[in-house]
């Protein structure tokens, strides 16, 4: 009898589960998608850098509209991917979820940030196969920071999600991309797309577009087709190119094209001479918008006076300009930015100066034809209230001696 009643048991709770499934329906298929093909001469990129952040999570294996959300974000990111040209920005891809173990608060950057191509984002996506674990939205906005952190100009982060975070897990997402967006301030904008029908995630990620300030939130579904993305893209990742300039103006009485005065650049520098404060830089020198030599790329740390490894090649160059004119000499003039005290800025920035004049001694440079001074704070070629401008007044300049 006990056998009996288990097997009935059994069997009606396999038809309850059919019927569940049934009642579900059969999971949908994506429509055909042909993207709008978009003329990359109108257009330049209006973002510099973006990253994507992709959910991953268990809940993403839910069905909505008779298609599972991890299919929906998948194909947004695909087609979104399909239409935008390639015009040199830097891109990454960074996953949440994708863990199966729940206990595992899971985010990863695929790769780097490196210059964006179709087939690289591609890739990336790929690598995320199924949803699983938790949605730990607010690690993923954080490790953004340091994704960011050596990118410069404008930026852009796309978040595809269904936004179902836990209550106290959406409070510390919210903090995050507070973080994020004090972090890079005007440069950053934030575009969260929502997957799904949750009212309660649709509102989350409306949150998180409301602290971008220059970015707006978006339903996955209603972008699928190709019109509808090609816009996205354009709205969120281009802008079209300025007019050319207008061709000489030509008198039709006598036929004569006026022309514009011709400008020189004797030093051959890339930089007009009516434009260049530090005329007669050797060839071949590295130079910044006012025609001074600079060491181009060598920006120091914080409150450093450290070359960075990656400094010793545009060094090298230094040191072969000046194999090439032996009857050169130069000053090595140091900067910081504005924080911190004057006096101590000025010798920082004299440190930094010497810092250059030990590697270049070091490759075999007479020390008699190097001098070193130190500017402090005093000469600053960007704005030091944002973290770029800072960080491209933290140099070195390079001033010929004949």
């Amino acid at each position: 009898m006990k056998k009996s009643v288990v097997r009935f048991a059994a069997v009606l709770f396999a038809l309850l589960f059919m019927a569940g499934c049934a009642a579900q329906g059969p999971v949908k298929s994506p429509a055909p998608f042909q993207p709008v093909k978009i003329d990359a001469d109108r257009y330049e990129a209006k973002v510099d850098s973006f990253l994507v952040i992709f959910d991953g999570s268990s809940s993403m294996d839910e069905r909505s509209g008779g298609m599972k959300k991890f299919a929906t974000a998948t194909e947004f990111v695909k087609r979104m991917n399909r239409t935008l040209p390639e015009l040199g920005q830097i891109a990454g891809f960074r996953s949440l979820g994708h863990d199966k173990s729940v206990s595992v608060r899971h985010t990863e950057l695929f790769g780097k940030m490196t210059g964006y191509s179709t087939a690289a984002m591609n890739d990336a996506l790929g690598k995320v196969h199924t949803p699983g674990g938790t949605s730990p939205l607010q690690e993923a906005l954080a490790s953004a920071r340091s994704d960011f952190e050596f990118v410069q100009g404008q930026k852009a982060v796309i978040i595809v999600s269904d936004g179902e975070e836990p209550y106290m897990m959406q409070a510390d997402a919210v903090e995050q991309a507070k973080n994020l967006k004090a972090a890079y301030g005007s440069e950053l904008c934030i575009y969260p797309i929502h997957v799904g029908d949750s009212e309660a995630g649709k509102q989350m990620m409306g949150k998180l577009a409301d602290i971008g300030e220059c970015g707006f939130s978006a339903d996955a579904a209603a972008l699928m087709s190709g019109k509808k993305m090609a816009d996205f893209v354009k709205t969120v990742f281009l802008k079209e190119k300025p007019e050319p300039e207008p061709k000489p103006v030509v008198k039709e009485e006598k036929k004569e094209v006026v022309k514009k005065p011709e400008r020189k650049d004797t030093d051959r520098d890339g930089v007009y001479d009516d434009e260049d404060e530090c005329p007669n830089t050797p060839l071949g020198a590295d130079v910044n918008f006012k025609g001074c030599w600079t060491v181009a790329g060598v920006l120091f740390d914080t409150n450093k006076a450290t070359l960075k490894p990656e400094s010793h090649e545009t060094i090298g160059n230094i040191y072969r300009i000046l194999g090439k004119n032996p009857g050169l000499s130069i000053i090595l003039k140091g900067h910081t930015d504005s924080r911190g005290a004057a006096a101590y800025n000025m010798d920082l920035s004299l440190r930094r100066a010497r810092s250059v004049q030990s590697y270049l001694v070091e490759k075999g440079i007479s020390p008699d034809r190097i001098d070193v001074k130190g500017l402090g704070e005093a000469d600053p070629v960007a704005d030091n209230d944002t973290k770029s401008g800072r960080a491209k007044n933290r140099r070195v300049e390079i001033e010929p001696v004949y």
